[in-house]
């Protein structure tokens, strides 16, 4: 069913680019979009995808993920966001976010906040190599572009809704078995890898189309076609924008967050809360990438500082309300 919907958007999208690729702007729109998909994403996508795959078909990111676990607890993350995160780290999205609903499943419970955010985050490859290169930005460079929205989705699953203390700690995932496997991987591939130029190409078509309108409120255009699609708003982008591609990374882009939207009402999460915690995360991403630009390596540690402030003040607040009648406990829950 899925692969028939996909099918059908693609087909759709292509025709729609012939109906509207009749102007100058809007044909050299179209080519940008495919040029860049083959010239910058394809060969990252590939090679990602297919470490992804190697990584939950062997069972390694099960392990990895039950391993980090005890980490990622204090953000609201059990064994499921761990092995999420780290098939996010290696993939990209939207692939975090459909391990995690899978990973779910097998946990029998709700998604938290913090588990949403670290299954969203852009894979490290795509963010230090494609878009540093975008950038023209040494791998050391664009590191910051990986780690702001880590560390931005670290603070949403601090003080964002969280699991009770233990919930989904346990690594119940079975290890020896994938939820998609290396085979299937390879044969949805081709799929995936035209399905993400068709979405580049139409994004940077709508961006081509409503240029001449935004050009009128510099640089209102790259906003936009930031927002709308992240590897063509980030080639938008003039060299060197750190803060902007890192806050756009931390977005994610319309056309990620619509990729990501059925796995995440899997996982038992409105649309709208989802795209509330993109948006906090892309504006968090921006000023945690804009501090480091003006304090440099101190920013680590300022980070870490108000970091773990938050997570000393919320045990602390869970063992007061612990210590509250049943009824006090719920009035306490309702105002936060």
């Amino acid at each position: 069913m899925v692969k028939k919907i996909l099918y059908t958007v693609c087909v759709c999208l292509f025709a729609v680019m012939i109906f509207l690729g009749g102007g100058d702007t809007l044909n050299a729109g179209v080519r940008g979009g495919f040029e860049l998909w083959f010239k910058s994403v394809l060969g990252t996508l590939f090679v990602c995808s297919l470490l992804g795959a190697a990584l939950e078909h062997s069972g390694l990111a099960v392990r990895l993920g039950a391993l980090l676990a005890p980490l990622t607890r204090p953000f609201g993350a059990g064994s499921a966001g761990a092995y999420a995160a780290v098939l996010a780290a290696v993939s990209g999205f939207p692939l975090g976010v459909s391990a995690l609903a899978a990973a779910l499943r097998s946990e029998g419970r709700p998604v938290t906040d913090g588990e949403c955010a670290l299954a969203s985050c852009p894979g490290l490859t795509f963010s230090v190599f494609t878009v540093g290169k975008l950038l023209g930005l040494a791998p050391a460079e664009a590191l910051p572009l990986w780690l702001c929205p880590l560390g931005a989705a670290l603070l949403i699953g601090a003080v964002g809704r969280g699991a009770p203390d233990g919930a989904g700690s346990e690594a119940s995932l079975d290890p020896d078995a994938g939820t998609r496997g290396v085979f299937l991987t390879l044969k949805e591939l081709p799929l995936r890898l035209t399905y993400v130029g068709s979405c580049i190409a139409l994004f940077s078509l709508i961006a081509a189309w409503a240029g001449p309108v935004l050009n009128m409120i510099a640089p209102a255009d790259k906003i936009v076609h930031l927002l709308l699609e992240i590897a063509g708003g980030c080639a938008s982008l003039p060299t060197g924008s750190l803060c902007a591609a890192a806050g756009g990374l931390g977005f994610s882009g319309l056309c990620v967050v619509a990729q990501s939207l059925p796995s995440v009402r899997a996982c038992g999460m409105s649309a709208r809360r989802f795209l509330t915690i993109k948006t906090i995360q892309g504006v968090l991403s921006y000023t945690l990438c804009t501090v480091y630009s003006v304090t440099g390596p101190l920013a680590a540690v300022l980070y870490a500082a108000v970091l773990a402030g938050i997570i000393s003040f919320r045990r602390v607040w869970r063992g007061r309300n612990a210590d509250l009648p049943d009824s006090r406990r719920y009035s306490s829950r309702c105002r936060q």
